[in-house]
């Protein structure tokens, strides 16, 4: 008998446990449909593929509609894809932060073409990391010459 009690409790436990993570989870991500994320400014969206053709990209957040100051906002790309001066910075006092992209040079392994940047805003979670994502592309072209 003990041991049915022994485990009708554990497992009551751990389901109280997944309540209580999934609630949490639940919780973030309806809170972050109220965070926008938007590309403000793009400096070039079809730069040569030599890192001599910086992109600047101004990023700005908002919740419902207001700016998000000190929020901390990361940008990617994919691998052999260029690189970013700073993958991680803060927004300002309008929610907003510029990133600066360079370009890789193009060569017989990394030939010019799209290139997806994802912008992820992580200031917005109380409980469980939930993202706002903001993808886009620049076409990187062939330098001249």
């Amino acid at each position: 008998m003990k041991k049915r009690s022994s485990l009708f409790i554990k497992l009551l436990v751990i389901g109280i446990l997944a309540f209580v993570l999934f609630a949490a989870w639940l919780f973030d991500f309806i809170r972050a449909k109220e965070f926008d994320v938007d590309i403000i400014y793009v400096s070039d969206t079809t730069p040569y593929a030599m890192e001599e053709d910086k992109v600047l990209l101004t990023v700005r957040v908002t919740h419902k509609g207001e700016p998000c100051v000190n929020h901390e906002v990361e940008v990617r790309t994919g691998e052999n894809q260029g690189r970013f001066s700073t993958y991680l910075d803060t927004t300002d006092e309008n929610g907003c932060v510029t990133f600066e992209y360079v370009p890789y040079y193009e060569n017989e392994w990394t030939k010019a073409g799209p290139i997806t940047i994802t912008v992820l805003e992580l200031s917005n979670s109380i409980f469980v990391e939930v993202n706002v994502i903001e993808e886009f592309n620049i076409i990187e072209v062939q330098p001249l010459g």
